[in-house]
């Protein structure tokens, strides 16, 4: 069969920009002025239904075939699960990664390493990426870990997977850091998702697709076969209805939260719902297919505090989908910090446990840590806190009326609170503070973290 034979049974999408190159000619003549070897590796992006990299095949050691269209990949017979993860990075959208990608993709198409091996680094790599978008971290140094990382780990001699475990999460990562739990959860209610459409589809259809039984087919969305589109829950221009719903303070609510991630989901009816009351858009995500919509048409009404519990619901599944992953302690290495450490090697540190005035405690968090060391003072001597409330250098971080911060921690049950929204580096820059009014030694609280 000719290549215009086979190509009018496959129907071109012309959102993709598709046209199939059907001369044996042409494609003869693309290959020739590229001088093509048997010492090449080939990268083709977008191959189609195949017609180029059939050919390419015969000329080059290699071919490594990147497409984005699923009818396509059936047709070329590519690994679904490892072309999925392909496609991820695509959405993600950092392209610095490539040089890495060409090389571990070459050494699966030799057999060096297992499918299982390739998935589980491809599942790491993405909750890296994901977690520094999140957390809004630069990627402009990234290329120094992904231009050299698969040469080093063939040098190591090591398995591959264990050596880039080392690599990844040792000395290459010290700038670079993986974001911990702690960065994540602080960042992912914070973060206002940027202008890349298809990488907030890609976040949102992520989160759709965590434990449910109706697989939302994230590359139908983005290719636009199915009719998804990101909506704002809190509307981008209020309405009447919504000024009501959100209160006095509807101006500082609307202009925060609304490009954060707990103020989007994904619907089929964008034009439908526009400005609408909650009431009315509540009843058409009652009617959704999707589990984010239907999480949300639960609530009576949709203002700070809703925002605020769909956040730590998201976290949650956020957490699951871009895991931290769990042996990396393993290949870190243990220090031990005082209070008198620069403020940044603690953000860019995950706490292990700490000792106060001999105590260990095994945490999983510095918000954990400052919880439990703040309640601790708060027993010693109360009164110290309840000056503080009246100092002015405290008004924004301590307080006796509940109202006064969106996100709280009691002290003293229903008397007194601290705001719990501070970074780590504010934390540690608090609890500096506090020990100066307890009169209490920077050296009494020793943490043991891993870089």
């Amino acid at each position: 069969m000719d290549y215009y034979s086979r190509a009018k049974y496959f129907r071109t999408k012309k959102r993709l920009g598709q046209n199939f190159l059907i001369n044996g000619e042409v494609i003869q003549d693309i290959i020739d002025f590229a001088k093509i070897t048997k010492d090449d590796i080939v990268v083709e992006i977008g191959p189609g239904v195949g017609f180029v990299t059939e050919q390419l095949v015969k000329y080059a050691k290699k071919v490594i075939a990147i497409e984005l269209d699923e009818d396509a990949i059936k047709e070329l017979g590519v690994n679904e699960n490892i072309n999925k993860y392909l496609q991820y990075f695509n959405f993600i959208g950092i392209k610095i990664i490539r040089p890495f990608l060409i090389g571990i993709l070459d050494l699966y198409k030799s057999k060096k390493i297992s499918e299982k091996e390739l998935l589980k680094i491809f599942e790491i790599l993405e909750s890296y990426l994901v977690r520094r978008i999140i957390c809004k971290n630069s990627s402009s140094n990234l290329g120094s870990i992904f231009y050299t990382l698969h040469n080093e780990i063939l040098k190591s001699g090591e398995n591959y997977l264990t050596a880039f475990k080392k690599m990844f999460f040792g000395t290459k990562i010290v700038e670079n850091r993986f974001p911990n739990d702690d960065e994540f959860s602080e960042k992912f209610k914070s973060t206002l998702i940027g202008k890349n459409k298809n990488q907030i589809l890609y976040i949102l259809s992520r989160l759709e697709n965590c434990n449910t039984k109706e697989y939302l087919d994230l590359f139908q969305v983005i290719n636009g076969k199915k009719k998804y589109q990101i909506e704002h829950i809190i509307p981008q221009t209020l309405s009447e209805d919504w000024i009501v719903d959100l209160g006095a303070n509807y101006d500082k609510i609307h202009s925060i939260w609304l490009n954060r991630i707990a103020n989007l989901t994904l619907t089929a009816y964008n034009p439908e719902l526009s400005n609408k009351s909650f009431d009315e858009k509540r009843l058409l995500f009652s009617e959704s297919s999707l589990k984010l919509n239907k999480y949300i048409s639960n609530f009576k009404k949709f203002g700070l505090e809703e925002l605020n519990e769909r956040n730590d619901y998201l976290l949650k599944i956020a957490k699951k989908i871009w895991e931290y992953p769990k042996d990396m302690i393993s290949f870190e290495n243990s220090i031990s910090l005082t209070l008198r450490e620069n403020e940044n090697i603690f953000t860019a540190s995950k706490l292990i446990s700490f000792s106060f005035r001999g105590e260990r405690y095994e945490v999983r968090s510095w918000a954990e840590m400052f919880n439990i060391i703040v309640k601790s003072l708060h027993i010693e001597d109360p009164t110290v806190f309840y000056k503080l409330v009246k100092d002015e250098k405290y008004k924004n971080r301590i307080t006796v009326n509940s109202a006064d911060f969106e996100n709280l921690r009691e002290i003293e049950k229903g008397k007194l609170f601290y705001n719990a929204t501070n970074s780590t580096s504010q934390k540690i820059q608090i609890l500096r503070d506090f020990f100066e009014k307890f009169d209490i030694s920077q050296d009494e609280l020793i943490f043991e973290v891993s870089m």
